[in-house]
């Protein structure tokens, strides 16, 4: 039987002032409570509520103003990087200590909003699978995405249980189709209420957001995910280096 994992008690506040921002409580360019009025509302020390804004303050939402309090200057936290690089084996190495499981696999027709991810016109038909990445060495889950495969690369799905590669290097083995491009969006929001009980946390935790194409050699979207990352599950390291800057003077 899988347990809850146990949420520190600032991640908690964070999550609820999360949710208070997005719902317009406190709106942007106002101030939050002052610290003592937050102790008061959850209960808690001084130093548990500046931890809960300094999840928020990593997010984005919120800057500290000396003097003055803690200023809401977002209700949801906004990508602004897209990171690129030059080998997809340097951005998926991690998989090798990890393996897939599917737990479902549907039919659907895109429409509305499914067809600006998918980039396709309504009606296109694809295969979207439920799908939780493990530890493989504590079988730890670290990430619930759902998997949009074309209708043509339907075949691919029943070689995913248990894959500990990534999944796109089916469309070459497969297929002979080749991912010539993958773009990659990370955001900040919430494990959704569908994906908390295979991540053994609860709805509306802190989460790592990322939407996944991988694009053929005309652009063609060849496969897509969204997926959910639990705050302290995974990492995502960047490392960045100016070409050809020098230093002037």
């Amino acid at each position: 039987m899988n347990a809850y994992v146990a949420q520190p008690r600032y991640s908690l506040i964070a999550q609820r002032l999360l949710q208070d921002i997005a719902a317009g409580k406190y709106p942007v360019g106002t101030l939050l409570p002052p610290e003592p009025k937050l102790c008061s509302r959850f209960g808690v020390a001084r130093n548990t509520i500046r931890q809960a804004l300094g999840v928020l303050q990593e997010m984005g939402l919120v800057t500290p103003r000396r003097g003055v309090g803690t200023l809401v200057r977002a209700a949801a936290a906004d990508p602004r990087y897209v990171h690129t690089v030059d080998s997809l084996s340097s951005l998926f190495a991690y998989v090798q200590e990890t393996e897939l499981q599917v737990l479902s696999v549907q039919e659907v027709a895109a429409k509305g909003a499914l067809c600006d991810l998918l980039r396709c016109p309504p009606g296109r038909k694809w295969l979207m699978s439920e799908i939780v990445r493990y530890q493989r060495k504590d079988r730890l889950p670290i990430s619930y995405s759902s998997m949009y495969v074309p209708e043509v690369f339907a075949g691919m799905i029943e070689h995913m249980n248990g894959l500990c590669e990534p999944s796109y290097s089916l469309l070459e083995k497969l297929y002979g189709q080749r991912v010539f491009e993958v773009e990659q969006h990370a955001s900040v929001g919430t494990i959704p209420a569908k994906g908390a009980r295979h991540l053994n946390v609860r709805a509306g935790t802190p989460a790592q957001h990322v939407v996944r194409h991988y694009l053929g050699e005309e652009q063609s979207v060849l496969l897509a995910s969204t997926s959910a990352y639990p705050a302290g599950r995974f990492t995502f390291s960047l490392h960045l280096r100016l070409v050809g800057g020098g230093r002037q003077g």
